[in-house]
């Protein structure tokens, strides 16, 4: 069987600033392996880390701008 690609789909929730107040983010990014992934099981290791890193800090992203949106919409910064 041979992997066509991936789809990485990573969520948290936090805690707001605010007593019940919580921040849902949830990221999912999918990508097709070229012909030389599909081969190389190493290239096909190192690319879905490089994926999982890139997903880990969109997720992180995410979460500090919409801690940011939140203090804003309550008027504070």
């Amino acid at each position: 069987m041979e992997t066509e690609g991936y789809t990485v789909k990573m969520g948290i929730t936090v805690s707001g600033s605010q007593q019940y107040e919580s921040i849902r983010v949830d990221v999912s990014e999918t990508v097709t392996l070229d012909a030389r992934e599909k081969v190389d099981d190493k290239i096909q290791d190192f690319s879905f880390r490089q994926l999982r890193k890139s997903v880990k800090l969109k997720v992180l992203e995410a979460v500090a701008d919409a801690k940011e949106a939140a203090a804003l919409s309550r008027g504070k910064q």
